[in-house]
């Protein structure tokens, strides 16, 4: 995963991520995380304001809003209605799985789970 730094103003910097050839900043990232993580444990369409009260509660839902729509334009989120929440797209749910464990640790895991189960040890 690469990091790169993009100044937008002199005050501040905008850490950009990128992830799957896409960029993404670190604020994006922590959205669609939340929007993912939210609509796993409830099943219903998370909206802007959902995300301001539950996780991100110094960001006004506006920008939340912002960033939602820059997310569905990118084909990480969809909107069953006009009227409703962002549910995540498959291409999220991909990377949302893909970045959760590196393979490194995915190899981790499967290499300490074998020789247990390999042994009849169950």
């Amino acid at each position: 995963m690469l990091f790169s730094c993009v100044s937008t103003h002199i005050s501040r910097v905008l850490i950009v991520r990128k992830v799957k050839d896409m960029d993404f900043s670190k604020r994006q990232l922590d959205i669609l995380y939340a929007i993912i993580s939210d609509y796993i444990e409830t099943a219903v369409p998370v909206g802007s304001r959902t995300i301001n009260r539950k996780y991100m509660p110094e960001i006004s839902s506006a920008t939340i809003r912002n960033e939602m729509s820059d997310l569905e334009h990118m084909g990480l989120l969809e909107q069953p209605h006009t009227s409703a929440g962002r549910i995540p797209s498959e291409k999220a749910y991909r990377m949302y799985v893909d970045t959760i464990i590196s393979s490194e640790e995915m190899d981790s895991l499967l290499t300490s789970h074998i020789p247990m189960t390999s042994r009849g040890n169950w």
